[in-house]
C-alpha cells in the first residue's frame, strides 16, 4: 500500500458517486413526471453517504497500516476502534447492569450484603477490563476484515457527523477541511429525510432538485479534498526501508 493507491481509491469512488448524481440528473430533468423528481433526492443522499464511508474507510487503512501498535494512536483514534471491540462492548453492557442495580438498591436495603457484592462486581470488571486493554494498547490497532463497520455514520451524515470523524481520525488537519462547506448536508437530509418518513409527498420543483443535486456533488467534491490532502500531507515516504507512517501514528 502506497500514498498514491489511497488517494487513486478515493479519486475513484468520487468518481463513481458523482456519475450517478450526473446520470439521475440527466434522466430527473427531461423527465415530465414530476415524482422523478420525489425519487431522485433520496438517490442524491445515497451518493453521498456511499463516498463519505468509502472515503473514510480508505483513511481508517492507511491509520492502520501505519500503526505499530495501539498506544501510540491518539486517544480519539483509539476510540474508534475500541467502540467495535467485543470485550469493551461487554464490559460496558456489565456497567449498565450495574448501575441498573444500583438504582434498586434502596428497595433491597433488607437483603443482605447486596451493596458489597455490588461494590465487588464493579471492581472485579474494572480489573478486568484494565488488563485488557493494557495488552490491547500493547498491540497493533486490531484488523478488521471491514474497515466500514468503524466510520461512524449515526443513521444520517450531516456536517456534524463530518466533523465527528474528522475529529476522531485527524482529517480536520487538513487545509482544506473547513465544517461550514457541509453546511448544505443539513438541507439535503432534512428534505430526504421528509420523503423517506412520508411526512412529504409532494414532489421539489426543478430549482429545489438542482440544488439538492449540487449540495450532494460539493459535499463529495470537499470531502475528496480534505481526505486526499490528507493524506498527501500525512502520509510520509519510506525511509531505509521502513514502511509508511502517518505523522503523529508512530
Amino acid at each position: 500500500m502506497n500514498r498514491q493507491d489511497l488517494i487513486d481509491e478515493i479519486e475513484f469512488s468520487k468518481d463513481e458517486s458523482r456519475e450517478l448524481i450526473n446520470q439521475l440528473n440527466r434522466s430527473v430533468f427531461r423527465a415530465r413526471n414530476p415524482s422523478v423528481r420525489l425519487a431522485a433526492i433520496p438517490i442524491y443522499y445515497a451518493a453521498w453517504e456511499k463516498f463519505f464511508k468509502d472515503a473514510t474507510t480508505t483513511c481508517l487503512k492507511a491509520i492502520h497500516a501505519a500503526n505499530s501498535s495501539a498506544s501510540r494512536a491518539p486517544a480519539e483514534t483509539r476510540a474508534v476502534w475500541l467502540l467495535k471491540e467485543k470485550e469493551f462492548s461487554k464490559f460496558v453492557d456489565t456497567l449498565r447492569s450495574i448501575i441498573d442495580m444500583s438504582f434498586e438498591e434502596s428497595e433491597r436495603q433488607k437483603q443482605k450484603n447486596f451493596g458489597r457484592r455490588l461494590s465487588k462486581g464493579l471492581t472485579n470488571n474494572t480489573v478486568s477490563i484494565l488488563k485488557w486493554l493494557d495488552e490491547w494498547n500493547s498491540n497493533k490497532l486490531p484488523h478488521h476484515s471491514d474497515l466500514s463497520e468503524l466510520v461512524l455514520t449515526f443513521s444520517n451524515v450531516n456536517e456534524k457527523v463530518v466533523d465527528i470523524n474528522c475529529r476522531l481520525l485527524g482529517i480536520n488537519s487538513s487545509k482544506d477541511y473547513k465544517e461550514d462547506k457541509f453546511s448544505g448536508l443539513n438541507t439535503l437530509l432534512g428534505t430526504r429525510n421528509s420523503i423517506a418518513h412520508g411526512s412529504n409527498t409532494s414532489a421539489p420543483g426543478i430549482r429545489q432538485t438542482k440544488e439538492l443535486s449540487k449540495i450532494a456533488l460539493a459535499a463529495v467534491d470537499n470531502y475528496s479534498n480534505v481526505t486526499t490532502d490528507w493524506l498527501r500531507n500525512q502520509w510520509q515516504h519510506p525511509l531505509d526501508g521502513r514502511p509508511s507512517r502517518l505523522i503523529g501514528y508512530f
